[in-house]
């Protein structure tokens, strides 16, 4: 994951992780770096202008999104590479897939769009109703996930999703992380775990993302300690959706998730929150075939 482009970068530790600073060529050859929509390298290669180019074959998936092809062909990065250019960056292009319509339902509240339907991406902007004689308290969606503290929550459309806007309920206000959509793609054998993370008024993410192992033994009690892989970044805001994809060619492999978030509070003490484990496999059978109420269906 490119974690960012200044020479000085600072950052929260969460983890044991290794970083490596990549440089621009100085001498004849150019630095070529692939990456995802997310900021994840593919591939690099420092090529001359006479060198074979090939660019990866498989060009990474974007949720809500179809990829066509990279931006820059290997035609061009030749080209470029030939005036003199010494670093190239690619990044997939990919196409907004319109053509799914999908309804959102708000209880207790009023949505942006009247009539709850909205194309891929779109934002949803849901208000909840003032109460006489009650006080909001948060939002939730149909797994008792809580979503956030303010009256307005927005989010984009990439699913079927119902959420409530619940009252007079006495709460401790904190970050929240919840796995929030679940995409298969049997064909590719691809699986893609969505995160929501939300930090109160006042508060600030840090960074944000998932906790892996495939490990059932650890799974109850996961943790960047015990956890097979930790994927997530950095961040500066009150709302994150982080997106975490898997291959795998043994569709009956279980992936338990954890989602987590970092925050400081509005008084600059750091805090974290780790959500619920979600238990899910390529083929469906992890949750004995049941689509959760915020999952995409099996392919």
């Amino acid at each position: 994951m490119i974690v960012s482009t200044e020479k000085e970068y600072t950052f929260t530790v969460v983890t044991s992780d290794i970083l490596t600073a990549n440089y621009e060529s100085t001498a004849s050859k150019t630095i070529v770096v692939w990456q995802s929509g997310y900021g994840q390298v593919i591939q690099r290669g420092e090529y001359a202008s006479r060198d074979e180019i090939t660019a990866p074959a498989t060009i990474p998936s974007k949720t809500g999104y179809t990829a066509t092809a990279w931006k820059v062909s290997v035609e061009e990065i030749q080209t470029r590479i030939i005036n003199g250019e010494k670093l190239i960056t690619v990044e997939p292009d990919y196409k907004l897939d319109e053509s799914k319509e999908f309804t959102i339902t708000v209880t207790n509240g009023t949505l942006n769009k009247t009539e709850g339907k909205y194309k891929m991406n779109d934002l949803v902007i849901a208000t909840a109703d003032t109460k006489k004689g009650q006080t909001f308290s948060y939002w939730k969606d149909g797994k008792n996930n809580i979503l956030g503290y303010h009256p307005v929550y927005s989010f984009y459309a990439t699913q079927n999703y119902a959420i409530e806007a619940v009252y007079d309920e006495a709460v401790t206000v904190k970050g929240t992380a919840s796995i929030v959509q679940v995409v298969r793609d049997t064909d590719a054998s691809k699986i893609s775990f969505v995160a929501m993370l939300t930090v109160p008024e006042g508060c600030t993410i840090e960074s944000g993302g998932v906790l892996v192992t495939t490990d059932e033994s650890t799974a109850s009690d996961l943790t960047k300690e015990n956890a097979t892989l930790v994927r997530g970044m950095s961040y500066n805001g009150t709302a994150l959706r982080y997106t975490w994809t898997v291959k795998s060619p043994d569709t009956d492999k279980v992936f338990y998730v954890r989602p987590f978030v970092i925050y400081k509070d509005a008084n600059g003490v750091l805090q974290e929150v780790l959500g619920t484990v979600e238990m899910q496999n390529v083929s469906g059978t992890a949750t004995l075939g049941v689509t959760g109420s915020n999952e995409t269906p099996v392919k």
